[in-house]
């Protein structure tokens, strides 16, 4: 059996090895000596997930379809004049006018991401989700991560 001591050292090392890793894909991980600010804090071991949790995650990727159809639908029909304007306004506002036009063209109209990649906390009560990505640039992260938890 390892001291306390020992394993806490272990488990730096494991934590720097994991960050160096993170590092060559362009992520900067929080030093776990110095607690200096980086995008990702890094634990020496992958979050546990139980089998409930893992088939909640797996049945998603449709609701999450059904959803970002659903809310482009909406924003579509905002920016025609069918639904109230403030809706297209709100998911407007921030971008340039260029971007604005790109997404209302024919062609690009109704096409869908090919990875939607949401934002999950696990809490007591239950998963929540923060957000949806669908253009997702953190998917080399999360494979290159995969890939350390497991070396």
């Amino acid at each position: 059996m390892l001291s306390i001591e020992t394993e806490t050292i272990l488990d730096i090392e494991r934590c720097k090895s994991i960050a160096d890793g993170l590092r060559d894909v362009g992520y900067r991980p929080a030093e776990p000596l110095t607690g200096r600010p980086g995008t990702w804090r890094i634990s020496p071991r992958p979050l546990t997930l139980s089998r409930a949790d893992v088939d909640w995650i797996s049945a998603l990727g449709r609701h999450l379809h059904a959803f970002n159809c659903s809310v482009e639908f909406l924003y579509l029909e905002s920016a025609a004049g069918r639904q109230p304007e403030w809706i297209s306004r709100y998911l407007d506002q921030g971008k340039p006018e260029s971007l604005v036009r790109h997404s209302r063209l024919l062609h690009i109209r109704r096409s869908r991401p090919t990875v939607i990649r949401p934002d999950v906390i696990p809490t007591p009560d239950g998963m929540l989700i923060t957000e949806l990505d669908g253009v997702p640039g953190g998917m080399g992260v999360i494979a290159r991560s995969s890939e350390l938890y497991n070396a």
